[in-house]
């Protein structure tokens, strides 16, 4: 089915400067959250970065780990990401943000198993889960038709759009029992920084489920359709 993983990843956000590179118990974000893309079982995982001088450290890291590398429009995410699937050739894609160290393969790979004949699954249409841990696996034809109806600001941002304009009959909504949205895993301050640094330990090195490192049960999955 071509099921691509989209890691989004920039150096100069305005709150914490270069947070790609930096490290959490030893290790690179961007290097955590790429090695959580290669167990969600895709196709294939690509860094999607921009064509900026700014980026260019990044792109460079990933290239020589032998991950594709997508270098498209700076602030123009929708752009990015059609550039993306027309170099792909993706049908689907899991978009995963470079500052999300918590996101969870496992999680991805359940709900990639309900890709077919669907144009979205997300678990963010009924916020239940940690900040953070975001899964939308998106059909790249439906995005492809909604492109034009994203707005400037919207085009600042991967999936905002398609909230609007979906066909609630082929959409997903992915929950589980409990609410976790309390829990931030995102990394976009400092005060992230220090959170995740300070907290987690060896946690996010070696792979550990977020509900294993902060004593939750295993969440209790249910996918059904957004009506």
């Amino acid at each position: 089915m071509s099921r691509f993983v989209f890691v989004y990843a920039r150096s100069d956000s305005s709150r914490l400067p270069g947070k790609p590179m930096m490290t959490l118990s030893g290790r690179k974000v961007i290097d955590i959250v790429l090695e959580r893309a290669s167990r969600v079982g895709a196709d294939e995982f690509v860094l999607l970065t921009s064509q900026r001088e700014v980026d260019d450290v990044l792109a460079a890291h990933c290239t020589r780990q032998g991950v594709p590398v997508v270098r498209g429009h700076p602030t123009n995410l929708v752009s990015r990401s059609l550039q993306a699937i027309e170099e792909t050739g993706a049908r689907f894609f899991l978009r995963v943000n470079g500052d999300s160290p918590f996101f969870e393969p496992e999680l991805a790979r359940q709900a990639m198993a309900h890709t077919e004949n669907v144009q979205m699954i997300s678990n963010i249409i009924t916020r239940c889960f940690p900040y953070g841990v975001s899964v939308e696996w998106i059909e790249a034809e439906f995005y492809k038709t909604q492109a034009s109806f994203s707005t400037e600001e919207e085009n600042e941002h991967v999936t905002s759009h398609l909230y609007r304009h979906v066909d609630p009959m082929r959409v997903l909504s992915l929950t589980q029992s409990r609410d976790d949205s309390w829990l931030r895993l995102a990394l976009d301050t400092p005060e992230d920084y220090a959170f995740l640094s300070g907290e987690i330990g060896e946690s996010v090195v070696s792979g550990v489920p977020y509900w294993d490192a902060f004593d939750l049960d295993h969440p209790e999955l249910s996918v059904g359709f957004s009506v």
